[in-house]
């Protein structure tokens, strides 16, 4: 009992956690409002598992990377989504999970996870015209 009753230094606060912890990184504080809109644009409002992939008119504008603590959202260079994925993005290791999968009617996503013990995947956004 004596052991507690003991008063020792106060307990150090911990450190705060670093930016990428809170979410993602971008260039810039418009990338960031963009980025919402986007999201809040082509959020699905309904089950899209149905709706067909027509790869020609779809058009590149987020790359979201988060590899381990590291995170961050960039602009896409508005790329074709047929060009995209003939183009072996980043040099991926097909066929490691790399999916195509409608995000709403009108934007697809092409996701990469890597089968590691960590946080390993890229998600770039494409958006019809």
């Amino acid at each position: 009992m004596a052991l507690f009753a003991q008063q020792g230094a106060p307990a150090a606060a911990p450190a705060p956690k670093p930016p990428h912890y809170r979410g993602p990184a971008f260039l810039s504080a418009q990338d960031s409002l963009d980025f919402a809109q986007f999201r809040e644009h082509c959020s699905p409002k309904e089950d899209t598992r149905h709706v067909a992939i027509i790869t020609d008119n779809y058009r590149l504008v987020w790359h979201e990377a988060r590899h381990g603590a590291y995170w961050v959202v960039t602009r896409g260079d508005g790329r074709s989504l047929i060009d995209f994925m003939e183009a072996d993005p980043a040099g991926m290791r097909f066929p490691f999970w790399l999916d195509q999968q409608p995000f709403s009617d009108r934007c697809r996503m092409v996701v990469y996870d890597e089968p590691t013990g960590l946080i390993n995947r890229d998600v770039w956004y494409f958006e019809a015209p």
